[in-house]
């Protein structure tokens, strides 16, 4: 993971193109987390009441999913709108166990592009406030979440949820 991202890190400093450089940290993001879906916004705070979320990059989305997601409300029920609310990572273990999306048409979304499971994760600026977020997924998070007994790992901080990292999960 560490020569993946040095590796990457070299390609940006030369990129003129930043869609281009969202599309690699997307990859890049896909391979460390070995994830089907990932996803990246960005967040513009002059949109709405509390900001929305803008889609830069997105890997394995079908259109309507991509149009569904190009821009999220602050408020939304997806889990990259509540990452961004909270400003805390979010974790979802399984879509259809989850409380806050029954009935939404994020969870018919996420239906759609085949996401069971699925972290969100803010970024955020020196100042504390949120400035992107990104989001990986897919079936085989959940099925390995529950072979180890609920226990994750983050695979950049190398900590697990309990430790105190501004974890939310659910269900």
């Amino acid at each position: 993971a560490t020569r993946s991202l040095q590796a990457l890190s070299v390609q940006i400093a030369h990129e003129a193109d930043l869609t281009g450089c969202y599309e690699k940290l997307v990859d890049a993001a896909r391979v460390i987390m070995h994830s089907d879906f990932v996803s990246m916004q960005e967040f513009h705070a002059h949109r709405g009441p509390r900001g929305e979320l803008r889609l830069l990059a997105s890997g394995a989305s079908t259109p309507p999913a991509a149009k569904l997601w190009e821009w999220v409300h602050a408020n939304s029920s997806c889990t990259c709108g509540v990452a961004c609310r909270t400003l805390r990572r979010v974790v979802v273990t399984d879509v259809e166990q989850t409380d806050f999306l029954r009935g939404t048409e994020d969870l018919e979304g996420y239906r759609e592009t085949g996401i069971r499971a699925l972290q969100s994760t803010p970024l955020l600026a020196r100042s504390g406030h949120g400035t992107r977020t990104v989001e990986t997924g897919g079936l085989h998070v959940a099925d390995e979440i529950k072979a180890n007994g609920g226990i994750t790992v983050d695979p950049i901080t190398n900590a697990r949820p309990e430790s105190g990292f501004g974890v939310a999960r659910y269900p």
